[in-house]
């Protein structure tokens, strides 16, 4: 017997595994994960204006506006840095226009000063290993006023910095915990 197209094809989606509610749940929630990275994405990038991200959330009923809202949430926490403090000002002005009653100002001085924390190890750091390769070249006969190492392109300077970074996340954990939770 010579089958059809159509019935070649309706057994192979037969054969198929069938999708269960929670796996076509989990589906939804992260395709509107995706629009809430993607909003964040455009409002950084400045390609979305701050005063139509209530129109875009608009769009979604209140469940999905949750999910769209938490997936920018955590984009925007992982954008705050300690090296640009204009895009923490833009994370922050976007965090007001999601969230009015969130404490802005509260998160804005508490980073500030883990921010000044940060800096003023980096530079004892920084200095340190200036004076550490000074001592170096000392050893080996060069020296002189002109003579200033470049750390801050050796793998010592990047592994050190790795280093800071990582003994400030814990501190930064504790700053992501006062943004907004949808």
């Amino acid at each position: 017997m010579v089958k059809s197209a159509i019935e070649l094809a309706m057994e192979k989606v037969a054969k198929m595994p069938k999708i269960d509610s929670q796996e076509i749940e989990e589906h939804k929630k992260q395709e509107f994960m995706a629009v809430g990275e993607g909003l964040a994405n455009q409002l950084l990038k400045g390609t979305l204006r701050r005063k139509n991200l209530q129109a875009e959330l608009g769009k979604y009923d209140e469940n999905k506006r949750k999910l769209v809202i938490n997936s920018l949430l955590q984009v925007l926490k992982k954008t705050v840095n300690f090296e640009d403090p204009s895009v923490n000002q833009l994370v922050f002005e976007i965090i007001a226009e999601i969230e009015p009653k969130t404490n802005i100002e509260k998160i804005n001085e508490e980073l500030s000063l883990l921010i000044d924390d940060y800096q003023q190890q980096k530079q004892l750091d920084y200095a340190l290993l200036v004076k550490e390769e000074r001592n170096r070249l000392k050893e080996m006969g060069i020296s002189g006023s002109a003579i200033t190492p470049n750390i801050h392109e050796t793998e010592i300077w990047k592994n050190k910095l790795g280093e800071i970074l990582s003994s400030y996340q814990e501190k930064l954990e504790v700053i992501y915990n006062m943004f907004p939770q949808s």
